[in-house]
């Protein structure tokens, strides 16, 4: 993808590209690039097609002691019948320590991680040409894993 054809300066400061190494199918090192936006200039591309409804307060799945599981987020485009939907399970957040835990996310410091996430997910479904490449800030670190997932299934076609 290059940033000028989604209308995005790369001078801006609105993204910044992240490099991360990988293992390829023969086990040899490579790298990935891939790229890092504020949520606002998700959206703001999102907005740019002219298709963009909004985006649906986040929805969250409690466990028992009332702390969050889950998040679904759904995004609004305008000429479709069905919403783009995204959920992200609270394990998804690598390395989080419980609540109460020295160093532990406050219940929400989660809930935002995971509204964020879900909400950047949504608006990748919805918006995949535009925004398909360009990842949210808190999805920096679990990037990663998406790389290698999608790299697993273009090397197994």
């Amino acid at each position: 993808m290059h940033l000028a054809e989604i209308g995005i300066d790369p001078r801006s400061g609105s993204v910044r590209m992240q490099r991360h190494r990988l293992s390829g199918p023969d086990g040899d090192p490579r790298d990935e690039y891939y790229f890092i936006a504020s949520m606002e200039t998700l959206r703001e591309l999102a907005r740019r097609t002219g298709k963009y409804g909004g985006t649906l307060p986040p929805v969250f799945e409690d466990n028992e002691d009332g702390s969050a599981r889950s998040c679904t987020v759904e995004v609004v485009r305008t000429d479709w019948n069905a919403r783009a939907s995204y959920s992200v399970e609270l394990s998804y957040l690598t390395g989080f320590r419980a609540q109460g835990e020295p160093g532990g996310f406050l219940d929400r410091s989660q809930r935002d991680q995971l509204a964020a996430i879900a909400e950047s997910g949504a608006l990748r479904q919805a918006f995949l040409h535009e925004i398909g490449s360009l990842y949210y800030s808190v999805e920096d670190a679990h990037v990663e894993a998406v790389v290698n997932e999608a790299t697993a299934r273009e090397d197994a076609q």
